[in-house]
């Protein structure tokens, strides 16, 4: 083959590459506003009273909706599975973004920690969130296209890890601001479940990568939350354990 069409090959290869990335950032747009907007309706439940609490778990659940929407329009770009590896620095935040709200919400609706194959695919992500109790209204179905993005990889598993780390690190401040406006369940509940998660943590063999730093800074945001709990047995606010 003559260098000239070898470059050729090439020139046409950076055009397709350049041409999706645009495509790319235009889908993410409506994507991050909604992002947004959940992240908003999360800062409220720092300085929501315990009555208000569920409201606003509501208001984040009200666009569960729109996400699914969203992620639908995104997994549809064209070559996104040939691509997205390529272009994960253009979607690790939002990767992250995502695992850390949905890890933080499912927490508070059953104290547990939300499994990965609940967000590893388009399909599992919709029906983890259509089976949310607090959508409104119900998500429909996605309807897939003779070649179904359904199982395409939607949050890699290096997203899903620091968004269960960003969630403790949440709890930390969180857990503050729960106890000065009277929820004092909020730390009975996330000491137990970011111990048990520390612990998981360590069965894994983690680089020294981002990760493996989050991971790190883990274990004092946890001795954070366990200084609060010692200060309320002290001031006799929560039963000794």
């Amino acid at each position: 083959m003559e260098v000239r069409a070898i470059f050729d090959e090439i020139s046409e290869e950076l055009r397709i590459e350049s041409e999706f990335k645009l495509l790319l950032e235009l889908n993410l747009t409506p994507l991050t506003h909604i992002l947004d907007i959940m992240h908003h309706h999360m800062n409220l439940l720092h300085h929501s009273n315990p009555s208000q609490f569920d409201s606003h778990l509501t208001s984040i659940g009200s666009h569960y909706q729109t996400l699914c929407s969203h992620l639908t329009t995104l997994y549809s770009t064209p070559q996104l599975s040939q691509l997205q590896f390529k272009f994960y620095f253009i979607l690790q935040p939002h990767f992250q973004s995502l695992s850390y709200l949905l890890i933080l919400t499912h927490f508070f609706k059953h104290n547990t920690l939300l499994p990965y194959s609940s967000l590893s695919t388009l399909s599992s992500i919709q029906s983890h969130l259509s089976s949310s109790p607090n959508q409104q209204p119900p998500s429909p179905p996605i309807t897939q296209s003779p070649t179904s993005t359904e199982s395409i990889l939607c949050i890699p598993i290096e997203a899903y890890l620091i968004g269960i780390c960003s969630c403790i690190n949440e709890m930390t401040r969180l857990g503050m601001n729960r106890v000065i406006n009277g929820d004092l369940e909020f730390i009975k509940n996330a000491i137990p479940f970011a111990s048990d998660v520390y612990a998981s943590f360590q069965l894994l063999n983690l680089k020294n990568d981002a990760i493996r730093r989050k991971f790190d800074a883990m274990k004092y945001d946890i001795r954070k939350l366990e200084q609060i709990q010692f200060d309320l047995i002290v001031r006799k606010l929560l039963p000794s354990t």
